[in-house]
């Protein structure tokens, strides 16, 4: 922590002590802790909080496979991994999916493929992917999850280098893959996907981007098919490719998509590596926004016109490059709102010699680069990232930042070079004022453990009150990271039921106030590196033990406010209920 706020952290108790002895008048007393409402910060390098690492004890059993796990010699063996945290079977915990890759070489035994484990409410899972027929066995990239059918449990999107797969649930966690009959594939590359209702219609639409066409390096002479990095011989990069488009599948209503990328604008963009595609409403006209992170190119930020159409507007945005002015090789995506001003605000993840980006919100969908002054630019500058999280560690009502990283040569790994190919992952405390430090010490070593990291997600899956990890890494077991000591602050999670808007209430989001907190959380399907978070929103109130308001904003333009809600419960809300205003 810096000095000046240790300083103010130890005076606390000697102010409240000094202002009761001055005076027994209650009215003093309630109106410092009211000035000290909220501000309830831990020391996360303090040891107060710990991730354990429960993967084997959870019963977790998969591996990643991604080609040969010591050579590349293609660019698809270093990407994919994405997961999800979804409740499968609607029991009120949270299930996880894991995506998976292939080899080109035949190998023994049956293919990799996806596994889905359902949680079994006493920190095990259970693998039930053969009878929740999700086993897919294509070369997995990602996954997005929501309900576009609206029949009251969520439906899964998954990203292959070949077919897609659109797993539609049956409400008993049981999946049958209905793509053909959907009409919303994309059978070349496919990365990122989500979901999000962009005409306000009730159902959600699906955006799905692809990334390069493995084939076009066929094309290239045998020399030209190796590139060279730090003195190596290594695979090529994505510019060795041609790249590819995005496409925007409208949903009809009736079970079936609607291919709208030319007749949206979406199609009018310059084709891209495309990586992590996010959804929010960065202008405040209910008309959600969504945002590409492009590998080695401007990424995207396609504003939403309301009449069906989009506007590419990263350049004027200020979220198409980095702060100097060049192009990155974004991965990851999290939108949040680090500052409480209510406001949308934008983290990525890079290539190493490029530091991860803070993109603050001004409003009116127009954004400020405040990697360095933040505090995030030099300490991520020489890790290479791809899942990244807003998170609220310690539940003390801010959002702090997490990373998980890993190279993408096995190269690395070589003596004489100044990186490796697993790296730890990083987690950055928020300060306030836009202000981070990074957690170097205190959370354990099950935490920092070096990983080649891909997909990340964050969600109560032993809902205990705060907010776990999962990672999903190349070539290796996964790892789940138990947050114990999150909840010694108070905290509230909100679970929302769409009826007017779409059943999974995708797009929607909270405003609550308690004390001098503000936040913002919205429902989102698709982020962090090609994958799905819990779509509780999960809220930390400090040392309050309520929460004054709750606002609810709908897709459908339905706003809920309640007020005066306890603090340390899950509080399910259906859209539509009495306490609704228009």
């Amino acid at each position: 922590m810096n000095q000046s706020y240790r300083c103010w952290e130890s005076c606390k108790g000697f102010l409240v002590f000094h202002f009761q002895i001055l005076s027994r008048n209650s009215f003093f007393t309630l109106y410092l802790l009211w000035l000290l409402a909220g501000s309830a910060h831990s020391d996360l390098s303090d040891g107060s909080i710990r991730f354990v690492d429960i993967t084997k004890s959870a019963g977790i059993d998969f591996l990643q496979v991604s080609g040969d796990p010591r050579v590349k010699n293609l660019i698809v063996e270093a990407k994919g991994g994405g997961l999800a945290l979804l409740d499968a079977d609607g029991d009120g915990w949270l299930d996880i999916y894991f995506v998976n890759g292939r080899t080109f070489e035949k190998t023994n035994g049956p293919p990799p493929k996806n596994k889905l484990f359902r949680n079994n409410h006493d920190g095990t899972f259970s693998d039930i992917t053969d009878a929740a027929g999700v086993g897919d066995e294509e070369w997995g990239m990602g996954c997005a999850a929501a309900d576009y059918d609206n029949d009251g449990d969520a439906d899964l999107y998954v990203t292959n280098y070949g077919p897609n797969r659109l797993f539609r649930n049956d409400g008993k966690g049981r999946f049958t893959d209905v793509i053909g009959e959907a009409g919303c594939q994309s059978p070349l590359y496919s990365t990122g996907a989500a979901f999000a209702d962009y005409d306000l219609d009730g159902f959600v639409d699906l955006v799905v981007s692809d990334y390069l066409d493995l084939e076009s390096l066929n094309h290239l002479t045998p020399e030209q098919q190796k590139a060279e990095w730090r003195g190596y011989r290594v695979y090529p990069g994505p510019r060795a490719y041609t790249p590819l488009g995005i496409s925007l599948f409208h949903n009809r209503g009736d079970g079936t998509f609607e291919d709208v990328t030319e007749a949206s604008g979406i199609g009018d963009a310059l084709p891209a590596y495309s990586f992590t595609c996010a959804w929010v409403d960065v202008n405040n006209d209910r008309y959600p926004d969504f945002y590409v992170a492009n590998d080695s190119m401007p990424s995207y930020l396609f504003m939403n016109n309301g009449d069906g159409t989009f506007t590419e507007n990263g350049l004027l945005a200020g979220v198409a490059y980095s702060e100097d002015g060049t192009e990155m090789a974004s991965m990851g995506v999290a939108w949040g709102d680090c500052n409480g001003d209510f406001q949308w605000d934008l983290l990525g993840t890079n290539f190493s010699e490029e530091p991860f980006t803070l993109w603050l919100g001004c409003g009116d969908g127009l954004f400020a680069d405040c990697t360095y002054s933040s505090g995030v630019g030099h300490k991520t500058f020489s890790s290479l990232g791809w899942g990244t999280e807003w998170i609220d560690v310690d539940n003390d009502g801010d959002e702090d930042m997490f990373f998980c990283n890993g190279h993408v040569y096995p190269e690395a790994d070589h003596p004489d070079v100044d990186t490796t190919f697993a790296q730890p992952p990083l987690l950055f405390e928020n300060l306030g004022e836009v202000k981070f430090i990074p957690i170097d010490t205190g959370l354990g070593e099950d935490f920092y453990k070096p990983r080649i990291s891909r997909g990340c997600v964050s969600g109560d899956i032993d809902n205990d009150g705060d907010l776990d990890l999962v990672i999903n890494n190349l070539g290796g077991t996964p790892t789940i990271l138990r947050n114990d000591g999150g909840n010694q602050n108070h905290w509230l999670q909100i679970l929302l039921h769409g009826t007017r808007s779409n059943r999974s209430a995708i797009g929607a989001f909270v405003k609550l106030t308690a004390g001098n907190l503000k936040e913002m959380k919205g429902v989102f399907s698709g982020s962090s590196f090609l994958s799905q978070d819990s779509t509780i929103l999960h809220f930390g109130l400090g040392i309050l033990k309520k929460a004054d308001r709750i606002e609810i904003h709908w897709p459908s333009g339905t706003v809920t406010v309640l007020e005066d809600v306890a603090a340390n419960q899950r509080l399910p809300i259906v859209e539509d209920a009495k306490d609704t205003t228009k």
